[in-house]
């Protein structure tokens, strides 16, 4: 009967080490790469029709690059009064116009739009 205990005791033990384990591990793991958080910042990652949100809000957005990303730089979603909205720096509307100007101007260059883009940001 000493011993049924014992056994017992152990394979209770070896599953709640194992279940900490897992838990340990999913925590670890869930602040990688593009997980959604919900609080006010700009929806998706990319290109200069910004949208602010509370869902769907990548924390993250990797490596990739889209023409006049580095615009976003002069604009930010701030929450006031409970709701998300974007706040703009006068920049930004300047270097979205200059980027709009070099995707018309090189319509078909990518080369020359990205060489124009860097103008942008000047």
């Amino acid at each position: 009967m000493w011993l049924d205990k014992k056994i017992f005791y152990g394979v209770i033990s070896i599953i709640i080490l194992v279940a900490i384990i897992i838990l340990l591990w999913n925590n670890q793991n869930s602040g990688s790469g593009n997980s959604i958080i919900k609080s006010c910042g700009m929806e998706g990652c990319h290109g200069l029709d910004i949208k602010c949100g509370y869902v769907k809000i990548p924390s993250g957005c990797g490596e990739s690059y889209a023409i006049g990303d580095n615009c976003r730089q002069f604009a930010k979603c701030e929450s006031i009064g409970g709701i998300c909205v974007l706040k703009k720096d006068p920049k930004f509307d300047i270097c979205k116009s200059c980027i709009e100007k070099c995707l018309s101007d090189f319509k078909n260059d990518t080369l020359k739009i990205f060489k124009c883009e860097e103008s942008c940001y000047k």
